[in-house]
């Protein structure tokens, strides 16, 4: 429960709130110029003041370097303890606390000073019973109280009764409301979570297709096809290894049979030629004949020629000579016969004799293997097990990767279940959607509806009030809602006692409506003893409409005006 409000500048207005309802009013007096407004008053400034106190950050006018410097200070009560907060505009970082700090979980300095993080742990703590819990998804103080003291309409605090500002996360909106509602927030944290790996699975989905990713497989056929190949390759390679010996003198071995192969053809192409020789020599010694004395007179006879005995007697050593040189002839072609028939034959006998040999080593070579060849073997292996590896890994982090993408879905379901089965045993959410109704019955005399429904993303909240061209019942929905969950609150060992609505919340909303819920709001706040705070513009009061016994101006406890520069909340107009 707030008690004041100050700072330590003579001119600031000072305001005392009370139990109950207090009021805090913005008048335009007849003697206000025609440009001023009751914009600039402060009402919006005070609810920033009382958000700064309690640990957000410098916002709206406290940000202007007029106010540069200001120490504010908040009067407020926690299960009955006193407590006083004071902060700096220019030193935002540490707040400095009084009171009894015995319970907290954390305690500030011996002079009181604590960090503004450390400030909000404890305010959590005292007003909402939360502890310090630093998930990822999770209540945070500062996103509750914004649900008891809704900024202004311009950051879309009254837009939704289920979100405080226009640009909250909806995990935020769910996960605060569930909390302030009694409901299974812990559920809705979990299934945020799940989320986000759908959608962290989603994004490697579409990385993959892309081929962004490695270690996952694209096409899971063809790289299964790829598997069975190097499979069968590997167990080959691994039997060859098994059976491959390497000999010491492989290489020396190679090089015998190399030159054995190289002496063969040459001991072959040298037969060749000799049997070419041997063919000529065997015709020509068989078409070699003497000289015929008896032939060589016969012709010249035929010629009708006469030799003398001289010339007879030549003829005949003519004859002899010529006998003599066929006969020497046939001895040197027998010779060469007898010669190349041995060489041939000699040659055939080495080259039997070398190709047995060639055959031993090649023998040897087939049984056995170089050192190189077996590196070369093992190298090929090493890289084939390697790339089988990597594909095994891909097809089992895709397999890996479906199946998160199945499990999430189950493990959706089953928190979406247990959140299904906790919202019927809950107590707490029926309470508040019956108190919405009655309020709602209150201002409109028709019941309205707060609905609250188990989702898959955790709750699905709406409000409705059957009232047909009534102006401002978007805001009254907001009005029913928040004084629901300051009643529920009331109840609790720990609550933050307080209620506050700025100006916008009333606006266009029909002048009855405005009545009837400015005394519910005192009633309410009186029965279930905590503290409604509102700003209204005076033109804005129904006074007409009020019950004869509501004394509005009573709960009146500040009167801005604008008929002079200190008339506002700063006592000053920049």
């Amino acid at each position: 429960m707030i008690r004041s409000v100050t700072a330590d500048r003579p001119k600031f207005r000072g305001v005392q709130f009370k139990d109950g309802m207090s009021v805090v009013l913005a008048s335009r007096t007849p003697l206000s110029a025609d440009l001023d407004s009751r914009n600039g008053l402060g009402k919006s400034t005070l609810l920033d003041i009382i958000h700064f106190c309690l640990g957000s950050k410098k916002n709206g006018t406290l940000g202007k370097p007029q106010l540069d410097d200001w120490t504010f200070t908040m009067k407020f009560d926690v299960d009955q303890k006193p407590y006083t907060v004071s902060r700096n505009t220019a030193n935002i970082s540490t707040v400095r606390v009084s009171g009894d700090f015995s319970g907290w979980p954390v305690v500030p300095d011996e002079d009181g000073t604590i960090k503004v993080s450390e400030w909000n742990n404890v305010l959590g703590s005292l007003l909402f019973g939360l502890k310090i819990n630093r998930q990822k998804y999770r209540p945070t103080f500062r996103s509750l109280v914004s649900y008891m003291a809704r900024r202004d309409g311009q950051a879309g605090g009254y837009q939704n009764p289920f979100g405080h500002h226009s640009k909250q996360m909806n995990w935020d909106k769910i996960i605060n409301s569930a909390y302030l509602l009694g409901m299974d927030w812990e559920s809705v944290v979990k299934l945020q979570l799940v989320r986000d790996r759908k959608k962290n699975l989603a994004q490697i989905k579409r990385e993959i297709k892309a081929g962004l990713v490695a270690g996952f497989a694209a096409d899971v056929g063809r790289l299964e096809a790829k598997k069975a190949i190097l499979e069968e390759q590997i167990n080959a390679e691994k039997t060859e290894l098994e059976k491959f010996q390497v000999h010491k003198q492989y290489d020396t071995l190679q090089a015998k049979s190399d030159n054995i192969t190289q002496t063969l053809h040459e001991m072959a192409n040298e037969n060749a030629t000799d049997k070419k020789y041997l063919k000529l020599y065997e015709a020509a010694g068989r078409n070699e004949t003497d000289a015929d004395p008896g032939k060589i007179r016969a012709i010249y006879q035929d010629a009708g020629l006469v030799f003398p005995d001289s010339v007879v007697r030549q003829v005949d050593d003519i004859l002899e000579f010529h006998r003599q040189v066929v006969r020497n002839r046939k001895e040197f072609v027998e010779s060469e016969i007898r010669r190349l028939g041995e060489s041939i034959r000699d040659r055939k006998a080495r080259i039997k004799k070398a190709s047995d040999d060639r055959s031993k080593i090649l023998q040897t070579l087939e049984s056995h293997g170089a050192l190189e060849e077996l590196v070369l073997l093992r190298d090929r292996h090493t890289e084939n097990v390697a790339m089988l590896e990597q594909i095994k890994n891909q097809l089992e982090n895709t397999r890996k990767f479906e199946a998160g993408e199945s499990e999430i879905k189950i493990e959706t379901e089953r928190i979406y279940q247990e959140i299904r089965l906790d919202y019927t045993d809950r107590r707490a959410p029926r309470n508040v959607i019956r108190t919405f109704n009655e309020y709602s019955m209150r201002l409109y005399e028709s019941p309205g509806t707060l609905s609250i429904q188990p989702h898959n993303t955790g709750y699905k909240m709406g409000t409705d009030i059957e009232r047909s061209g009534s102006h401002g019942i978007e805001n009254m929905k907001v009005f029913c809602y928040d004084l629901s969950l300051a009643r529920l609150w009331s109840r609790r060992p720990y609550h933050p006692g307080f209620l506050i609505h700025d100006s916008t919340i009333y606006d266009k909303v029909d002048e009855r409506q405005v009545a009837h819920a400015l005394q519910l709001a005192k009633s309410e706040s009186i029965s279930h003893r905590f503290q409604y705070i509102c700003m209204l513009n005076s033109d804005a009061v129904p006074r007409d409409d009020f019950d004869s016994d509501f004394d509005f101006d009573a709960h009146v406890v500040m009167t801005l005006t604008d008929d002079s520069d200190d008339g506002g909340l700063l006592g000053m107009r920049f």
